[in-house]
């Protein structure tokens, strides 16, 4: 009787232990989904790899959005396959999962007179590589759950880590035990995101243009074109008569319009520093092997041109002799 009792009572604490363990998030060593296509959260990332924990960092829209609230600790961990491999490759391997946990920061407790230390959850994030199930990389919002949806691809998070992430969509930059292994492995690159400015509208609104651009390149051709309304594909046709009535001091397609076309890129220059000071100028076009338009371009403060193979020591030599003026 007691040998039965006994077996039923250990039954009965099997099924017990089963039925919690049902009930608590998965652990696990990457992602794993439910049958509605939510990520689980693993019950064991915080015996993941702890990468970084960053303090009132924010930046794009986010900052703004975050300007009033109190600094909070974004804690950073990946699964330990995942670092394993990076760690020998200096790339992220298929299955990778990151967790972003944020937490508060508090200032005042206990025996502490300065500084923060970290408080209460307030929200979980994952970032996963999946390219079978997920094309690529993809970003799930867990809250305070365990399991969440994925965050959708028109986000801005996809396009921040896509063009600012340093190693394959991800901010390694601020990770400092994997900084290194990337520049060893050469994985690390550096990158300007940017656009050209064509049309005359983006010489004027150049300084909302340059909160999300790292570098304008000027499209003469086509800049000259929409600002002049002429095609050059035509101007043939009339250009002589109209440089004969001095209407235009040259042709626009071979010499840059300093007074018209010049005057929106002096624009699109000072209203570009004024949001980005460091932002990087120049011109892409037949312009760039013009003498008279280097020079200009010189004198616009600008960082490079750029023009057709046969056209680069004419401007090399108007560049050496524009610096030789100045």
């Amino acid at each position: 009787m007691k040998i039965i009792v006994a077996v039923a009572l250990a039954i009965g604490a099997i099924a017990l232990l089963w039925a919690q363990r049902k009930a608590e998030p998965a652990a696990s060593s990457g992602p794993e989904f439910t049958k509605d296509d939510k990520l689980l959260l693993p019950a064991n990332y915080r015996e993941w790899v702890f990468l970084s924990s960053g303090l009132g960092m924010n930046y794009g829209p986010v900052a703004e959005a975050n300007r009033d609230r109190p600094p909070m600790f974004d804690n950073v961990f990946v699964n330990p396959d995942a670092y394993r491999s990076f760690m020998k490759t200096g790339t992220w391997p298929e299955k990778t999962m990151f967790i972003l946990e944020v937490r508060a920061s508090a200032s005042k407790g206990s025996i502490n007179n300065g500084g923060h230390y970290q408080g209460s959850a307030i929200a979980v994030e994952a970032e996963v590589k999946d390219t079978a199930r997920l094309g690529g990389w993809a970003f799930f919002a867990i809250g305070t759950g365990t399991s969440g949806k994925q965050i959708p691809k028109t986000a801005g998070c996809y396009t921040c880590h896509s063009q600012k992430g340093a190693v394959d969509n991800t901010f390694v930059q601020f990770y400092p035990t994997l900084l290194p292994v990337a520049k060893e492995k050469g994985t690390r690159f550096n990158y300007l995101v940017g656009t050209m400015i064509e049309i005359p509208r983006a010489a004027l609104v150049a300084d909302q243009i340059a909160r999300d651009a790292e570098f304008f390149s000027f499209g003469t051709n086509d800049l000259t074109q929409t600002t002049l309304g002429m095609s050059r594909d035509d101007s043939g046709s009339f250009l002589p008569t109209y440089t004969e009535l001095d209407i235009v001091d040259s042709n626009p397609f071979a010499s840059i319009d300093q007074k018209g076309v010049g005057r929106l890129m002096e624009i699109t220059r000072d209203f570009g520093r004024k949001t980005r000071p460091n932002i990087k100028l120049g011109i892409c076009g037949e312009h760039g092997g013009e003498p008279a338009s280097v020079k200009f371009c010189h004198r616009l403060g600008l960082d490079y041109v750029s023009c057709s193979p046969f056209r680069i020591p004419i401007a090399r030599l108007a560049a050496a002799q524009a610096a030789l003026e100045s």
